[in-house]
């Protein structure tokens, strides 16, 4: 059953990822999907677990690149005013659902003028499988692939006047994935993710380069960058004179190359999430390896703000914290569940109670009382670093408990315009 966990998992985050329509690993991917879906039908158990296969067929549709092209060409208030002041393009999970949950007549109405009756079809089966990407996020790590890698879509890739005479940021945008992944030959050769090596690879790899961009950009980038390659060496490989300058084309640039190190961060957090790992698991060194190298790409460049680089950085924290004694100990606690009523320091509170606020309450006012437990349970190798592991669980718990009660006043203003049709 991992397999299919952790395709659930991915079926979720591949959103974030915007490929194109019948992109062969989605396609991949569905096919997988439904395999299971067979597999774990009522012949297989008695309670088949619930698959998210929508969510691929959602990223494989016109509803989606609509949705992509209206959050790249943000539309008005005036144009739209049943938006009513909403921003279509909010990060607020609240906004989101509201767009397709009370104003989802507003959204199809949006969607049909702006992309045509393609984007529309089978409208309510779409949105309200973005509903449950919007609400399955309740309860998640602080920080994942679903909040990474958004830092570089926000990329506002307006021409401008640089040396390139335009901007070739979706270009390398296309190029730096199968870069990374290897799906070309000649990037066995060619490293274009070493750090302080930029200016030498692109030009050793110029060739490289060009035969991934030939195949993976527009016709019209691919012209700009193959005719005026010189003039975007300049640009990517030369800082500014301004080095304060951090909206300018050469940070943008190498700031690109970080997405496909969070895309695979966040991919490889999903599999392993939800699972038990031991520590030192080989998977668990690796994921740390790649939270450090996607940390030292981001930080090593001013054009991400050094609030997001410390979402990245906590995130890390976290993904490091699994591999601690502290939370080996946390998982054996509530796997074996030991009979803990001679703990007078619990002051009659059930340590087990899963609320938010009591396991809150188990960080902070309470932390000398869990630091006891764990340490006759797990023996002191656990308590290494207690304080700081139990600040990283409070602030976690803050953002689930933030996410809740969000997520509980969109159902309350839904039951309460359902109500009001009804009267």
């Amino acid at each position: 059953m991992e397999s299919l966990n952790s395709l659930g998992e991915k079926s979720k985050l591949i959103l974030q990822m915007q490929p194109k329509i019948n992109d062969s690993r989605v396609l991949k991917l569905i096919d997988q999907c439904e395999g299971f879906k067979t597999c774990v039908s009522p012949t297989c158990f008695q309670e088949p677990p619930t698959m998210t296969c929508g969510t691929l067929h959602l990223v494989n549709s016109e509803f989606m690149v609509c949705i992509t092209k209206l959050q790249s060409n943000p539309l008005t208030n005036d144009k739209f005013p049943c938006l009513e002041g909403m921003d279509f393009n909010s990060k607020d999970v609240v906004t989101q659902v509201k767009l397709h949950t009370t104003h989802k007549e507003c959204t199809k109405e949006m969607m049909k003028e702006s992309c045509g009756d393609g984007a529309i079809v089978d409208f309510d089966e779409r949105a309200e499988e973005m509903i449950k990407i919007r609400r399955s996020a309740t309860g998640q790590p602080p920080v994942s692939r679903r909040s990474a890698t958004a830092l570089l879509n926000q990329c506002n890739c307006a021409p401008a006047n640089t040396s390139t005479n335009g901007d070739v940021a979706p270009c390398l945008k296309e190029f730096y994935q199968p870069a990374y992944d290897g799906i070309y030959n000649c990037t066995k050769e060619f490293d274009f993710f070493v750090e302080n090596s930029t200016s030498e690879i692109f030009k050793s790899g110029k060739s490289c380069f060009l035969q991934i961009a030939e195949e993976e950009c527009s016709v019209s980038q691919y012209n700009l960058l193959s005719t005026r390659y010189q003039d975007f060496l300049d640009v990517i490989t030369k800082k500014p004179k301004n080095e304060s300058d951090c909206e300018n084309f050469h940070f943008k640039y190498n700031a690109i190359k970080c997405q496909p190190l969070m895309d695979d961060l966040g991919l490889k957090d999903a599999v392993l999430q939800k699972r038990h790992t031991k520590i030192n698991d080989s998977r668990v060194l690796e994921l740390i390896d790649l939270c450090d190298n996607a940390l030292t790409c981001m930080s090593s460049n001013c054009y991400y703000f050094k609030t997001e680089v410390s979402i990245v950085s906590a995130f890390c924290e976290t993904v490091k914290m699994s591999n601690s004694e502290f939370k080996a100990c946390e998982w054996k606690i509530e796997r074996e569940s030991p009979d803990l009523s001679e703990y007078e320091c619990l002051e009659g509170d059930d340590f087990y109670d899963p609320a938010i606020l009591n396991k809150y309450r188990f960080y902070t006012k309470m932390k000398d009382c869990t630091k006891e437990i764990m340490m006759d349970i797990c023996g002191e190798k656990a308590v290494v670093g207690f304080e700081k592991y139990a600040e990283l669980s409070a602030d976690f718990l803050i953002k689930a408990a933030k996410m809740q009660r969000a997520m509980s006043e969109v159902m309350d203003e839904d039951g309460s315009e359902n109500d009001e049709e009804d009267d």
